[in-house]
C-alpha cells in the first residue's frame, strides 16, 4: 500500500493510495445433463409430430417412422430428441439449430440410416 504525507496547514494528511480492484469473474451456468440413454422406439404418433421426448424421467424417445421416411429427417428428429433428452433445460430454438447444424454435419460426411429388410 502506497502512503503520502502532505502537509495541510497545522496537521499532517496522509493519503492511502487504494490498489485497483480486480473485476469479479463472472461465473459460468452450469448445464444440468442427463447422461442416461434413452429407449429409442419407432411407433405411429399423432399429427405433426415426428418425434417425442418425454421429460418425466422415462428416459423414452418415440419416432415416427411414417412420417420419417427420408434418412436425413430421421438423422435431424434423432438429433433433436436427444438433445431434448441429455440437456432437458435448453429452450427449443436452440434445440432446434444445434440439431440441425449437427444433422447437417453428419449428412455431409455421409452418415446414413441403413434400411430394414
Amino acid at each position: 500500500m502506497n502512503i503520502k504525507a502532505k502537509n495541510v496547514g497545522w496537521r499532517w494528511h496522509i493519503e492511502k493510495k487504494k490498489k485497483p480492484k480486480k473485476p469479479k469473474k463472472k461465473r459460468e451456468k452450469r448445464t444440468k445433463i442427463n447422461t442416461r440413454k434413452p429407449r429409442i422406439v419407432e411407433k405411429s404418433l399423432p399429427e405433426k409430430i415426428w418425434g417425442y421426448c418425454y421429460m418425466d424421467g422415462e428416459d423414452l424417445i418415440e419416432l415416427d417412422p411414417q412420417k420419417l421416411k427420408r434418412s436425413k429427417d430421421y438423422l435431424d428428429t434423432l438429433i433433436h430428441e436427444m438433445l431434448h433428452h441429455h440437456f432437458p433445460q435448453t429452450p427449443e430454438e436452440s434445440v432446434e439449430e444445434i440439431g440441425t447444424l449437427m444433422a447437417e454435419a453428419l449428412w455431409r460426411k455421409r452418415f446414413r440410416r441403413l434400411e430394414k429388410h
